[in-house]
């Protein structure tokens, strides 16, 4: 099916007012005006998800970097970036399992892991500025590769296959033209095309240009991601050169789901950033790039859109076994099944606050068997 027709068509449906009392869509455009001043909402992490902490077991040879884990669609195979180029692999007690280094420029080797996943108990791999995809085992022995250009967020699909957000630019013209893609995660090829209106040719980031002092131009930005998941299999697409997001469902189709004002015309500093999807809540980042401000040039934040009420909040979110820590939702850049997310606290902060008496429950217990040079603690959210 072609998508844009069926957007088109859908987003017509959407916008028809109907006089004489007619049916509505089964679904609701969100407007989030990023120039509002929303009120604060304390939300506490337990009434909108079940957690479980996940302590990485001390190892001087094996010690996680990452803010987030990735969590293999079986739940038993946990992943995290490591020292340098490092991939650990781990079980779903946080017990190490291997490591693979394959930092190089030969054969199955990468220059730069900006994507990994485990899946079917193979270890993905992407170099992302050799624009090449690395598959091996848990021992590290190499299974396969396959070359795929031109991707930036990528995640896990199905079982054959990987959804990516992408862009092509024309190297002469120096436009730009963002797009998503449903790939075979064998070989690299497109299976489907998924296009989506943008308002120009001209790439949007979180950021902005400067020049040295020999006069060459650089660009100062922040990692914003285009592609989220969300609830029941579905999927975000959070493209900055639109003001639409969308959602791209399980059974192929794509629907507008939030827009924001002012346009990113009218107002190309200030940004809607979607994080999370709960079935109440709709988290988000209000991002402001701040060129005047050199100690905070992206200052962020954290918003919640509340479909019971149907309002915006500036929230605070809570975890009820530390209450005095405001905890940060961020995209899920690390693959877990959809509805899942992690958060790090690190075990010097634990250790400090159960000094402090600032923890509670299950939480408490765990620090006070750490050490200040321990691994850190994972929270593994599940969004109800």
């Amino acid at each position: 099916m072609n998508k844009m027709i069926f957007l088109l068509f859908g987003m017509i449906l959407l916008f028809i007012s109907c006089s004489d009392g007619c049916q509505k869509p089964n679904y609701s455009l969100i407007e989030i005006d990023l120039n509002s001043s929303p009120s604060m909402k304390r939300i506490k992490l337990q009434d909108i998800a079940t957690i479980e902490y996940i302590t990485v077991a001390s190892d001087s040879n094996f010690i996680p970097s990452t803010k987030q884990l990735g969590v293999s669609r079986d739940m038993n195979y946990m992943i995290a970036g490591g020292e340098g180029y490092e991939v650990l692999l781990l079980n779903r007690q946080g017990t190490p399992i291997s490591k693979i280094n394959k930092e190089g420029q030969g054969p199955n080797e990468y220059l730069y892991a900006s994507y990994y996943t485990i899946h079917d108990k193979k270890v993905f791999i992407y170099d992302g500025w050799n624009g090449k995809m690395h598959v091996y085992d848990f021992a590290g022995t190499p299974l396969y590769s396959f070359e795929r250009q031109d991707v930036g967020d990528i995640f896990i699909y199905n079982d054959s296959t990987f959804i990516c957000h992408n862009f092509a630019r024309n190297k002469i013209k120096q436009d730009y033209m963002p797009y998503y893609t449903i790939i075979s995660n064998r070989t690299g090829e497109i299976l489907e095309r998924i296009d989506l209106p943008y308002w120009g040719n001209t790439p949007i980031s979180i950021g902005f240009k400067e020049r040295d002092s020999a006069g060459e131009e650089f660009v100062i930005s922040t990692k914003h991601l285009s592609l989220i998941k969300g609830l029941d299999g579905n999927f975000i697409f959070n493209e900055l050169s639109t003001d639409t997001v969308y959602q791209y469902s399980t059974d192929g189709s794509l629907k507008p789901i939030i827009v924001r004002k002012p346009s990113v015309k009218e107002n190309n500093h200030l940004f809607l950033e979607f994080c999370a999807d709960t079935k109440r809540y709709i988290f988000f980042h209000r991002t402001i790039v701040d060129r005047k401000n050199p100690e905070n040039l992206f200052s962020s934040e954290q918003w919640a859109y509340d479909r019971t009420e149907m309002k915006i909040y500036q929230a605070e979110i809570i975890d009820e076994n530390f209450p005095s820590r405001n905890l940060n939702f961020t995209p899920e850049f690390m693959d877990s099944p959809n509805g899942y997310t992690t958060l790090r606290y690190r075990s010097y902060h634990l250790c400090e606050a159960y000094k402090e008496g600032k923890l509670r429950g299950k939480l408490e217990y765990i620090a006070s068997t750490l050490n200040e040079e321990d691994n850190d603690v994972y929270v593994l959210i599940k969004f109800k």
